[in-house]
């Protein structure tokens, strides 16, 4: 009895940081699928939002080991994608600082670990919170690189910024549904949430195709119609799906916003700041 005990708790232990490293490791591959083979523009970069999540999930004691398996498979993954061993330990370092940053500052605010912010202030200090972990973790990851530029740390901090800020409460809200049951019971009684995003998706898509900037307050009502409908975390879901399109239109090396008469880095640079 006490040793199959001994092993249930060795495998609580290591269940979150394990599920945390797949799901960072398969957002991250798609990541680097978008930006490389299909040449698009990412606004997003989730893979924050998963270690933020995790911590925010976690007991303090079991933080170093959440953070050592994470450091590990991030400074190798960064490796293989062909970065020298320096800059992808420095990223990899980056990333765990500003998580933990944003967590330790997001606890704080909230004055404990409820998954959802109810307050105004409560969610600007989170925002706070993402601002300056991302950009301590900026500070620490681009005196390592080759060539470091102005866009890149600047599309770099926004990515990790909007990833936080939308991912940590996305992944929150996930794993209490997983663990109050199947996923399906949430889809069956809210199956209309699918459609809702699929629409907020395909609107951001048109209107960032057409020239009436007048359209984009339509996006915003949709913001608003699924937080007063659907609660939290509705609105993070909506900010991703209106993420998306931009991200569809660039495939190919396109620009991100047709309505944006700029490059494409500029117009990515743009809608990020939007975001």
């Amino acid at each position: 009895g006490s040793e199959m005990c001994i092993r249930d708790n060795y495998w609580l232990k290591w269940r979150e940081a394990l599920l945390a490293t797949f799901v960072w490791l398969a957002l991250t591959l798609a990541d680097f699928a978008l930006r490389g083979a299909m040449e698009a523009a990412l606004l997003v970069w989730l893979p924050a939002g998963v270690l933020v999540a995790v911590l925010n999930a976690t007991p303090r004691s079991r933080w170093p080991t959440a953070l050592a398996v994470m450091l590990i498979v991030q400074a190798t993954v960064y490796a293989c994608h062909g970065t020298t061993l320096t800059v992808a330990l420095a990223s990899a370092i980056a990333a765990v600082v500003q998580s933990v940053v944003c967590a330790s500052l997001g606890i704080r605010v909230m004055r404990g670990r409820r998954e959802v912010p109810r307050r105004t202030g409560e969610i600007a200090g989170l925002f706070a919170a993402a601002l300056a972990g991302c950009a301590l973790g900026a500070l620490i990851a681009f005196p390592t690189r080759p060539e470091p530029d102005l866009f890149t740390l600047s599309w770099w901090f926004l990515a990790n910024v909007l990833g936080i800020v939308i991912g940590t409460p996305v992944f929150l809200f996930l794993r209490s549904l997983l663990r109050a049951g199947p996923i399906t019971n949430f889809m069956q009684a809210d199956r209309w949430f699918c459609l809702v995003l699929a629409m907020a998706a395909l609107a951001c898509w048109i209107i960032l195709r057409s020239e009436p900037l007048y359209l984009l307050p339509v996006l915003l009502s949709g913001m608003v119609f699924a937080a007063v409908r659907y609660g939290e975390p509705a609105p993070a879901l909506i900010v991703l799906a209106f993420a998306l399109a931009p991200t569809i239109n660039s495939v190919g090396g396109l620009g991100p916003a047709p309505l944006i008469h700029s490059e494409p880095k500029v117009a990515t640079l743009i809608l990020q700041a939007w975001l």
